[in-house]
């Protein structure tokens, strides 16, 4: 399994990340996912063949999660993102999965126009309202796609048994998943999606966690603010999540 960190790149730029992270980042390829909203206006000097181990997505959970409306030009910025997608050779992208803003039919009118304009198939996000059909209907049609149910669709742990038919399916179809926003011990451990993604390896300047790889999982103490500087514990939990994405792609 491949475990992505999201928004490794775009951190970068984050004025309290320790110069190690940064340093490393910029000069070693790991897993990653960004967001399109986020680095648009970016540049980066990456080491050699990164695209290989990059998902660039769309930035539509900025738009469903935010309580803001936002006055858009869905095709400009459709168009924008395809550009960003052949100006940086980006081999894995995913779709604008906006279908709670602007309606299943007209995300699908836009992948078509996305794809054309870049020439290769995207990454198709099934989400719980587009039906068991369209799930079927993607694993047939592409070669990799995202499960999206997880942050934006708010999917529970008692729901998490039916994941396996969902990646046999896939399977069956020889098409690759990538589970979204998703990093957890019980999903890394027990379903085999071949990537995921989360923000969870910089919780140590968000929310106060310390992470330590055990050799298999990730282990995380919490409510560390009076006893351990910050730059400290994101260094530490950056270096300890390379740890798990090495053991992650080898054996899980």
């Amino acid at each position: 399994m491949k475990i992505h960190l999201a928004g490794a790149y775009s951190n970068t730029n984050n004025k309290t990340f320790p110069a190690k992270v940064k340093e490393y980042i910029k000069n070693n390829n790991i897993y990653s996912l960004e967001s399109f909203f986020k680095i648009k206006k970016m540049d980066y000097n990456l080491p050699q063949g990164w695209q290989d181990y990059f998902i660039l997505d769309s930035g539509a959970f900025t738009f469903i999660m935010s309580p803001k409306k936002f006055d858009i030009d869905w095709e400009k910025y459709t168009c924008d993102y395809a550009n960003f997608i052949l100006k940086y050779k980006i081999k894995y992208y995913i779709e604008l999965d906006i279908d709670k803003v602007i309606g299943l039919s007209e995300v699908e009118r836009l992948r078509k126009l996305l794809e054309k304009q870049v020439g290769y198939k995207c990454m198709p996000v099934w989400h719980i309202n587009r039906g068991y059909d369209k799930w079927l209907e993607i694993c047939r049609d592409y070669n990799y796609i995202c499960f999206g149910c997880f942050l934006s669709d708010g999917l529970k742990q008692n729901k998490y048994k039916f994941l396996d038919k969902f990646l046999f399916d896939a399977k069956q179809n020889n098409c690759k998943v990538h589970g979204l926003g998703q990093t957890n011990n019980t999903v890394s451990q027990r379903y085999k999606f071949y990537s995921v993604d989360s923000m969870t390896w910089c919780y140590g300047s968000i929310k106060e966690v310390l992470f330590f790889f055990d050799g298999c999982k990730m282990i995380r103490y919490e409510n560390l603010k009076k006893r351990i500087k910050m730059d400290i514990v994101q260094e530490n939990n950056f270096f300890e999540w390379i740890k798990f994405q090495k053991y992650a792609e080898v054996y899980l």
